[in-house]
């Protein structure tokens, strides 16, 4: 999968996410400016997509620490329209 082998959760978009057969899929743009679909479970370089809703999805990050050794992280990507709305109107 493209996405697991070059796509670090930090240089993801968050593009869309649609739901098929009540399975969510998400559209994410990477730093290549790539399109990559993933779901619950798939991998990227540095972790993988933990859940998914109609405006989120979470990715858990592991990280290796010297010492610590590994911890993970969830990071959430969400989809704003509100944000988008607001930037129109305060261009005004």
């Amino acid at each position: 999968d493209a996405a697991e082998r070059s796509a670090m959760i930090d240089g993801l978009e968050l593009e869309g996410i649609v739901v098929a057969q009540g399975v969510f899929k998400a559209l994410l743009k990477g730093p290549d400016t790539r399109p990559y679909v993933v779901g619950i479970g798939d991998k990227v370089y540095d972790g993988e997509v933990v859940a998914m809703d109609k405006n989120s999805v979470s990715f858990k990050k592991s990280l290796t620490v010297a010492l610590a050794g590994q911890k993970d992280r969830v990071i959430i990507k969400t989809l704003n329209p509100e944000e988008e709305e607001m930037n129109e109107k305060s261009d005004k």
